[in-house]
């Protein structure tokens, strides 16, 4: 499954370098620190990250706003500790 983190260019550029950084303040699901990942990229920030993770791996949460696309009603979770286990890929945009 192809899991998106879309952020800042900075964010990113840190992010590649030393991995993904679990979010404080996540009463979801049982998950108090995460990363929130969407199924497909997202609006949200400058700069798209993706990871490559097995089926079952990430938490599926019903919880869309801004961040995530009008049509996508899903986000993933995943402790970050989890997501640093796979290499982590910057996304390329092709302008035509």
């Amino acid at each position: 499954m192809r899991l998106y983190h879309s952020t800042t260019e900075e964010n990113a550029a840190k992010i590649i370098r030393v991995g993904f950084k679990d979010s404080a303040g996540l009463p979801v699901d049982g998950y108090e620190h995460a990363v929130w990942f969407c199924p497909v990229p997202s609006a949200y920030g400058d700069t798209t990250l993706y990871i490559d993770v097995p089926d079952g791996v990430a938490v599926e949460v019903e919880r869309c706003d801004s961040k995530c696309m009008e049509d996508i009603q899903r986000e993933f979770l995943l402790p970050a500790a989890v997501a640093n286990q796979y290499p982590i890929h910057l996304l390329e945009t092709v302008v035509e």
